[in-house]
């Protein structure tokens, strides 16, 4: 029992951290966020033309780099194959982050 508590002490630990992360400079990842805009008439032809049942959102690959970049500090990452896209090694933990954005053909997508 001790242990599971433990675990669930350094889980919320590591959640907080996160947490902490993510709303410290919200602006900084808003501005990062529509940074794609400043060159968007650079890539949205070649964007259009993807096949749209496959399609990701325009932001898709470049947020995830956005969260790349706010996490940098997180821990040292770690290259295994298998895991998160942004999988961290701590002294006493491994976190994985996982980024998620909407496909085109989402439904609350067309809402915003």
């Amino acid at each position: 029992m001790d242990e599971l508590l433990n675990i669930e002490f350094w889980e919320n630990h590591y959640l907080n951290q996160i947490e902490y992360t993510l709303t410290q400079d919200l602006e900084k990842m808003i501005d990062g966020l529509k940074s794609k805009d400043k060159i968007k008439e650079d890539w949205i032809e070649a964007f259009h033309r993807i096949d749209k049942i496959r399609q990701n959102s325009d932001f898709s690959r470049g947020a995830e780099r956005i969260f790349y970049w706010l996490f940098n500090q997180f821990g040292i990452p770690n290259s295994s194959p298998i895991g998160s896209d942004m999988f961290f090694e701590l002294y006493n933990a491994f976190v994985h982050i996982d980024i998620k954005t909407a496909k085109i053909d989402n439904y609350i997508y067309n809402k915003i």
